[in-house]
């Protein structure tokens, strides 16, 4: 009787403890607590070179927080002929360890992968770092670099968009573009402007960049549809590819239409003062109608706005850049910068987390847009409005995808590049001038192109043997003469 009476007195208590035993056992642990302890630190930052790291974040990151101090690890003499420079960079890492790491995409998914990055998800949350201004689709982008999972965020991104002149389309009384267009429907909309005309009168329908030539407008199609001219892991050129086929006579029909503007068309005679040289300008001037171009066209068009009447400026709005219609939510004419991630075996990880989370805040995003100190466009879109209601999303609306065109291109011998493009553009300016045969060009270069593919990489598999290298796990060049029959998805491998 009294051991039940015990156990009635006593169990209340035990479970009582229990339940508080449970909860400090099972309790949530604290993110920012496994950073370590506040306190000064001295954190050392991969970059370019010391003086370009403080212009850009370093001068405005120790005002504020002056107990972290920086080494700056330079990075600006990696370039190094023969040598590739990822494994450079890799390399460079082992050396210096740095606690926070400056890597373009394909290092970032490397290293991600490699378990050698240090995951702030949970970090994030945890410090209630605010995302909700963040271009969405660089956080998710960034994330599937890193396998699902949040190793590092990018300050900046780069981006293009389809410029146009709404006088220009009013006058002709054509329809505005839209977003998401594709090559072919942005082509055809600038075939609908008149040929006609000369000297000042002439127009337009698009500028497609700097190079106007077939192999440049080709280049730029077949790049924005995720193709690729060489297959580094193969050693093998596909040029005359069925889609590359495709690409190429779209961008001829093009051309031939005469409704492509050409940088010939720049060239200006008599004084030249800076007013002239922002009407010489395709879409300033009132010569194209459309024109594809990086940011930076929109400082153009604010000096423009300075120093220009009313009536010589363009009445201007955006779009994105053609899209590929098999992805039509993501783009390579965007791209993050730099990603900046923490070293996994950082021993100052708070230090760095906290440099991270400020260079990636609201608060650097406004200094720094007003300052124009970014390479490209801040990541939080409260500082990309325009005041005039343009259409400033096309700049940030498609998240970026993956470069084909440049995929493993580290792996191919600088002695090809030499010879490839101008061997490309020779072969197809016949085209053009002379009449050629576009299908008899391509696998003209195709045979050329792999020539000189397979001795560049003989001659590079000779030298890393005399230096002592294992190139006996180099894979055997796969010559073909033509490739014909190959589909998209092959050329685009």
């Amino acid at each position: 009787m009294r051991i039940t009476n015990f156990f009635k007195r006593a169990l209340p208590v035990v479970l009582a403890a229990s339940l508080l035993g449970g909860c400090s056992l099972g309790a949530k642990k604290d993110p920012l607590k496994e950073l370590g302890e506040e306190s000064s630190a001295s954190i050392k930052m991969m970059y370019y070179d010391e003086r370009s790291f403080y212009s850009q974040y370093g001068m405005v990151f120790s005002s504020l927080f002056p107990e972290i101090e920086f080494e700056v690890a330079t990075t600006g003499n990696l370039y190094q002929e023969g040598k590739d420079y990822d494994e450079s960079v890799y390399e460079f890492i082992e050396e210096e360890n740095p606690d926070i790491l400056m890597l373009s995409e394909g290092q970032y998914r490397k290293l991600a992968a490699e378990g050698k990055l240090y995951s702030i998800e949970s970090v994030m949350e945890s410090d209630g770092f605010d995302t909700e201004g963040i271009i969405p689709g660089i956080i998710e982008y960034i994330r599937e670099l890193g396998d699902g999972t949040l190793y590092g965020l990018s300050p900046s991104f780069n981006a293009q968009a389809l410029f146009y002149n709404k006088k220009l389309f009013d006058k002709y009384q054509i329809t505005y573009p839209e977003d998401r267009m594709t090559w072919d429907e942005v082509l055809q909309l600038a075939a609908r402007f008149p040929t006609d005309g000369s000297g000042e009168d002439r127009v337009f329908g698009l500028k497609a960049g700097y190079d106007t030539s077939l192999f440049g407008l080709a280049t730029a199609i077949g790049t924005s549809e995720g193709l690729s001219i060489i297959n580094a892991d193969k050693r093998q050129v596909t040029i005359n590819s069925d889609a590359w086929r495709r690409v190429f006579e779209t961008s001829l029909n093009a051309i031939k239409s005469n409704a492509i503007y050409s940088q010939e068309n720049d060239m200006m005679g008599g004084s030249f003062d800076y007013m002239s040289y922002l009407k010489q300008d395709a879409l300033i001037g009132g010569k194209a109608a459309m024109v594809i171009e990086h940011s930076y066209m929109l400082n153009q068009l604010r000096e423009a706005k300075n120093s220009l009447k009313e009536d010589e400026l363009p009445d201007w709005d955006v779009v994105t850049a053609p899209i590929d219609p098999k992805n039509p939510d993501s783009s390579v004419y965007t791209s993050v910068g730099q990603v900046f991630a923490i070293n996994a075996q950082s021993p100052n990880l708070r230090a760095a987390w906290k440099f991270l989370k400020y260079i990636h805040s609201d608060e650097y995003s406004r200094v720094s847009s007003k300052a124009q100190t970014f390479g490209g466009l801040p990541i939080r879109t409260e500082y990309l409005e325009d005041n005039e209601g343009r259409n400033m999303a096309a700049f940030y609306s498609l998240k970026p995808a993956d470069n084909n065109f440049y995929k493993d291109y580290g792996k191919i011998p600088n002695s090809f590049f030499m010879e490839y493009q101008q061997l490309a553009e020779t072969e197809l300016k016949k085209v053009v001038d002379d009449g050629a045969s576009l299908n008899d060009t391509l696998d003209s270069l195709q045979e050329k192109l792999q020539e000189a593919l397979t001795l560049a990489f003989q001659n590079a598999d000779k030298d890393k043997e005399a230096s002592g290298e294992d190139v006996s796990a180099a894979p055997p060049v796969e010559v073909q003469e033509t490739v014909e029959g190959s589909t998209e998805e092959t050329a685009a491998e």
